[in-house]
């Protein structure tokens, strides 16, 4: 082989890859190797360059110095190394740590502008198609191939969030942290700390307190690293913290009572049935009472001096209650209190005086 002469005609190329052909599966890479002779094949394309002269040199010397191979044993696993470059794709059969066959593929080139994601599942093709294997597939947003690894991923994936939120290209800095927290938290699959299961103790507790002067510097900036950690930590949660305050304020009111203002109270009729016991839950008025304010608890509570058979606790966060507008129970421009023949007083609702009239032509407001 090595002194196989210099091919002169695509007919004594073709020869050459003939035999080296025979033996592609035992050589790696054979099909990057080779691509300039595919190249030379060509109709009318026989124009032997240095491309062409590096190629043929080195393929002679791997064909003549193939590693030493061991047989397969199918009743152990097998890995499968894939690789992608510019021009091709490779696999590797590796069992207990050596090979046992290669599979390489020059790419097309309508492939060879593709991704390097494209091109390495293009590799994954060619292990399903040569070894007729079922891939569990996953992708890059996806690493996995099964529900824990996707839940791993999740919660890593959530801490470098956390740690790396004003600078996210410091991800690889915090990887060791969030190792040393995924593997001291608890889990409910184990009932333990996967640092206690392998070990037999407890993970140890590393302190945060003052800069001590030593004479090692590595520990020296381990404890200055936690203690930019633990201020970042704190910066990060002053600013949650108002964030969301400003988000809540938009939806709050500035709402005060007086003792002696008559308030509407809103309950879950679905709880309760000794304030008043309504026939249609759903449909049914949305506040109770009114009800007077004998007292004010606190900044944001009142107490209300609800019928004496209640079981509910009279005092109430200011959320849960409306103001009783003066005249209610007079017309208005948009509406009409209305008295029920059939239900109590306090069960008095607010309708639409038009819509009132449409129905009720007879319908007068001032009895």
């Amino acid at each position: 082989m090595v002194d196989w002469p210099k091919p002169n005609s695509p007919r004594a190329l073709r020869g050459f890859l003939g035999l080296t052909g025979y033996y592609r599966k035992y050589v790696a890479n054979y099909g990057s190797i080779s691509r300039p002779f595919t190249d030379l094949l060509n109709k009318d394309s026989f124009k032997w360059n240095e491309e062409a002269d590096k190629a043929f040199t080195a393929l002679k010397t791997v064909m003549s110095s193939t590693p030493v191979w061991i047989l397969p044993d199918y009743s152990k696993e097998f890995i499968i190394e894939t690789d992608a470059s510019n021009n091709g794709i490779g696999l590797c059969f590796n069992a207990r740590g050596k090979p046992v066959a290669y599979f390489s593929k020059v790419l097309a080139p309508k492939h060879r502008g593709k991704s390097t994601y494209e091109k390495e599942y293009m590799a994954l093709l060619a292990v399903q198609t040569f070894c007729g294997t079922q891939l569990h597939y996953s992708s890059a947003y996806h690493p996995q191939s099964d529900g824990q690894t996707e839940r791993v991923n999740k919660c890593l994936e959530n801490y470098l969030r956390c740690m790396t939120s004003n600078r996210p290209t410091n991800w690889k800095h915090w990887l060791n942290a969030a190792e040393w927290w995924y593997n001291t938290n608890f889990h409910t699959s184990l009932q333990c700390t996967p640092f206690e299961d392998l070990y037999g103790y407890s993970p140890p507790h590393l302190s945060l307190g003052p800069l001590l002067e030593t004479l090692v510097q590595a520990a020296e900036d381990t404890i200055m690293r936690r203690q930019q950690m633990q201020q970042l930590l704190k910066d990060n949660l002053s600013k949650a913290q108002e964030r969301m305050k400003h988000y809540a304020d938009k939806k709050r009111t500035d709402r005060e009572f007086q003792v002696g203002d008559m308030v509407y109270l809103t309950l879950q009729p679905y709880r309760q049935t000794s304030i008043a016991l309504r026939k249609n839950l759903k449909l049914s008025s949305k506040y109770y009472g009114p009800y007077p304010v004998p007292a004010r608890v606190g900044r944001v509570a009142y107490k209300l001096d609800l019928p004496s058979n209640s079981k509910v606790h009279p005092v109430f966060h200011v959320s849960l209650l409306k103001r009783k507008a003066n005249g209610q129970k007079e017309q208005c421009s948009n509406g009409q209190g209305v008295q029920w023949s059939n239900l109590p007083p306090e069960d008095a609702t607010w309708e639409d005086y038009q819509f009132l009239k449409s129905k009720f032509p007879n319908f007068d407001s001032h009895p």
